[in-house]
Parts: structure tokens; C-alpha cells; sequence
């Protein structure tokens, strides 16, 4: 699986993807920051990568319809902090090993992981 880590994340993230066999591209490390939210969505899907986000705006699928997308994570920490985040991540990762998430969203929270599709 592949992942494009947006901006408001943290920059561990791409090695705890790694750790775990994952390909992670960060935002920054492709010098993409700051560019429109349509813009970023569509050069994760040109690269068929998961998009990990914690911008509420890719929780809307009337906006971004899952099924147009590799697959978007849409995480909800209850704290901001980097172990928090990190932690939420660490969750999913057993998930996303069991699921096809292509054409899926997830929005991941401390207490649960809601699966949408938009069929």
C-alpha cells in the first residue's frame, strides 16, 4: 500500500508506515505544501496513494466521493499531539491490512473506525 501524508501530520508517520511496509511519501517531501485541497487529492490519486489526513474537508463525499479515490484516512484525534496522532495510526494499520480500501473512506477516532463508501 501507498500513502501521501498531508501537511497537518506529523513527519514520523512516514516511518511508522514504513516500519510496517508501507510506501509513505510526505507532503513535504515533495515540496507540495500548502497547494489546494483538489490539487493534493488528485496527485494522490494519479499516484494511486491512500490519502492520511486530518483535514475534515476530505470527510465529505459529496465533495470527494470515495469511490474516485485509492482510498482517503481521515483521522480524529481527541488531542493534536504527535503520540496521539501517532497512536491513531498505529491503529489502523491492523485494519487496512484486512480491507480494501480503494474507493473507501475512513475516519478514524480514539473509540472507532467508520468505513464509508459512496456507491
Amino acid at each position: 500500500m501507498k500513502f501521501k501524508i498531508d501537511e497537518n501530520l506529523p513527519t514520523d508517520l512516514k516511518n511508522i508506515l514504513k516500519d510496517n511496509s508501507f510506501d509513505a511519501h510526505l507532503v513535504f517531501d515533495e515540496n507540495i505544501q500548502g497547494i489546494d485541497d483538489k490539487s493534493l487529492i488528485n496527485i494522490s490519486k494519479k499516484e494511486n496513494r491512500i490519502f492520511l489526513t486530518m483535514d475534515l474537508d476530505f470527510s465529505d463525499i459529496r465533495e470527494y466521493p470515495p469511490q474516485d479515490y485509492h482510498g482517503i484516512i481521515v483521522l480524529r484525534p481527541k488531542n493534536q499531539d504527535v503520540e496521539t496522532i501517532n497512536t491513531l495510526v498505529k491503529k489502523v494499520i491492523p485494519v487496512l491490512r484486512n480491507i480494501d480500501i480503494s474507493g473507501k473512506l475512513l475516519i478514524v477516532d480514539q473509540n472507532k473506525i467508520r468505513i464509508k463508501e459512496n456507491t
